[in-house]
């Protein structure tokens, strides 16, 4: 009877120990979890900034092409006559 005592035990410690090493494992991929989720909520931010100064640069493209039409236009027609 003292044997099978013994093993109860040790299965008991066991189960204990096994039951410790997931929680810490748990709480370890819960910490990675929210510090990738945190990485991709900045990545996020980032490319919809670069977004818009993309579009702030394409919109100045534009009016640089259009200044520089308007100056060879004046150009042209200042040397045209």
């Amino acid at each position: 009877m003292l044997a099978a005592q013994q093993r109860a035990d040790d299965a008991e410690l066991q189960l204990q120990m096994m039951s410790q090493q997931s929680e810490t494992r748990s709480v370890g991929l819960e910490s990675r979890l929210t510090e990738l989720s945190e990485t991709l909520g900045n990545v996020e931010r980032l490319r919809q900034q670069d977004q818009q100064i993309i579009q702030k640069l394409r919109e100045r493209l534009v009016q640089v092409c259009l200044t520089a039409d308007c100056f060879k236009a004046v150009v042209i027609d200042a040397f045209s006559d």
